[in-house]
Parts: structure tokens; C-alpha cells; sequence
């Protein structure tokens, strides 16, 4: 036990870089130049001596999991984590270590359960408590990790959280992760978003992240959503984030939604011309469109 205990000490020093390299009169950061293998070796010795990592996430070993876990490990901290067993900032970071090994390595605990039954799917219902947390930092983490597994059954939960408003961090990571959800799904939940009983910046972003999904729809939508901005810095971003979408000023030019107030068509026409050719289309839409409304005052 003592010497288990003197090489996990030594592992949990080398990988902080508190090791000094007397052969080499230098020190270096052994976390960052230490290799996958010696880190899945410092994980499986430690996880060999205990059955959990400590309750408030001392040393490496979360992050350890993130950058070299294998799937059973990712399934224990998972297990964990489901368990209550981390205090609330242990619990960020566990979440969030889960989702950096989902993006960068496609690695995820060992299945559970049935993954296409929601109720017999433990990963699904942690997601689902972690969500409705009263903490915004974990609720923030749980949408991260909801878009790295692409768990579409949290969807609404996740328009909750968007629909927020605001620019915090819960409502930013809920719109990323309907993003990497994507498809049909990701699309139906961001239709709901720009719906009128939703705040205007919310269905800005809801009509960005439509047409990026799909353009067409976008297009429906716009009909909706567009003439009901009145603040031109709203609509200036709400064009320049559009028609960063391929295909995106033509198609507005052919199906522009009629009467426009007259700060979405100030936006429309400064962000076109920005286009140079590729916007002209937009442009000459917008100024009949704008002609129009001086005609008619």
C-alpha cells in the first residue's frame, strides 16, 4: 500500500511538472509534454487504489480523464457524477472533462443502458437533473456536454435555457449545443425559438442558426422575425451574421420579406454593399423595397 501510494504521489508530481529533471538541470511541464500513454498509466494505478476520484476534484485526475480516459474510466466519473459524489465546482469541471474528451478524442464512457430509450439511459437522466441544476456555471456545462454526445432528447430542456435571453454563458453554450446537435432536430427546437413570444435577440439567433442548418427555412421564418426588429444594431448584426451563409444574399434578394422597417432595411442595404457583386442582388432588392416605403409616406 505504501509504495502504491509513493507512485501515485510521484505520477500525481510528474504530471504537474513538479519533478525536477536533475540529469537535465531543468524542470519542465510534464502535464502538458507527458504522453497519452503515461497518463491512461497514472489513471489506471490510481483508479487500481480507489473506487472514486476526491470529492472536491483534488489533483490531476479529472482533467487526466479528459485527455486519457478510456471509455470505462469516462464511465466512471460519469457514474460519479450521477451519483452526487463531486462538490458543485468538481462537478463543472468533471461535466466539462466528459465533453473535451467527447469533441477531442470522440471518446465516451462505455454504454449504459439503452441509449435510444430515454428513461432506461442513466447518462440521459443525469443530463436531465444536471440541466435543472440552480447553479448557472453547471447548467452552462451541461449544455456543453449535451452538444458534444449530440443528445437531442435534452433538446427542449436546452431551449429553456436559450430562450433565457441575455448573453451569459447557459444561454450562449444552449444555442452552441442545438448547433452541434443539428439536423431536423436542432432545426425544430430553433423554429420554437424564433417564434413571436420569444424575446426579438432570441429569435435573431434562433433565425442565424436556422439558416445555417438550413437555408430555405431560414427564409420562411425570416418573414416573421425581420420585421419585427427595430433596433438597427440588432438587425446590422442579425444581416452581417446572416448572409455569412452561402447563398444567403441572393436568396433574400428573391424572397425578401415585404415591409421592412426602415432600420432592418438601413442594415440590410449597409451589409449588402459590403458584398460588393456577390450582394448587388440584396441591394437592388432592398432600395425598391426602401423607394417603396418614400413613395408611400
Amino acid at each position: 500500500m505504501i509504495a502504491t501510494c509513493i507512485r501515485l504521489l510521484c505520477l500525481w508530481l510528474f504530471l504537474l511538472g513538479a519533478v525536477e529533471l536533475g540529469a537535465l538541470g531543468a524542470s519542465e511541464s510534464a502535464e502538458s509534454n507527458a504522453g497519452p500513454e503515461a497518463k491512461a498509466h497514472a489513471l489506471t494505478a490510481y483508479y487500481q487504489e480507489h473506487t472514486e476520484l476526491p470529492r472536491n476534484g483534488a489533483g490531476p485526475w479529472i482533467e487526466l480523464v479528459a485527455q486519457a480516459g478510456r471509455p470505462e474510466e469516462l464511465r466512471k466519473l460519469s457514474d460519479q457524477i450521477a451519483r452526487g459524489r463531486f462538490d458543485v465546482e468538481a462537478t463543472i469541471r468533471a461535466v466539462d472533462a466528459l465533453a473535451v474528451a467527447a469533441l477531442n478524442r470522440q471518446a465516451r464512457p462505455t454504454p449504459s443502458g439503452k441509449e435510444t430509450e430515454p428513461l432506461a439511459n442513466p447518462d440521459y437522466q443525469m443530463l436531465l437533473r444536471l440541466l435543472h441544476s440552480p447553479d448557472a456555471k453547471l447548467r452552462a456545462a451541461s449544455a456543453r456536454l449535451a452538444g458534444a454526445w449530440r443528445q437531442g432528447y435534452v433538446g427542449q430542456e436546452l431551449v429553456s435555457l436559450a430562450s433565457a435571453g441575455g448573453s451569459g454563458p447557459e444561454t450562449k453554450a444552449a444555442f452552441e449545443a442545438l448547433r452541434q446537435i443539428g439536423g431536423k432536430t436542432a432545426l425544430a427546437f430553433f423554429s420554437v425559438l424564433a417564434r413571436p413570444d420569444q424575446k426579438i435577440e432570441t429569435r435573431c439567433h434562433a433565425l442565424v442558426a436556422m439558416a445555417e442548418i438550413q437555408l430555405d427555412a431560414a427564409i420562411v421564418k425570416a418573414n416573421d422575425v425581420l420585421p419585427a426588429i427595430q433596433d438597427e444594431a440588432l438587425a446590422t448584426e442579425t444581416w452581417r451574421r446572416l448572409l455569412r451563409v452561402d447563398r444567403a444574399a441572393n436568396a433574400f434578394a428573391v424572397r425578401l420579406p415585404g415591409d421592412l422597417p426602415r432600420p432592418v432595411i438601413e442594415a440590410g442595404l449597409q451589409e449588402s454593399r459590403k458584398l460588393g457583386k456577390a450582394g448587388n442582388s440584396l441591394t437592388r432588392a432592398l432600395t425598391r423595397q426602401s423607394e417603396e416605403r418614400l413613395r408611400q409616406q
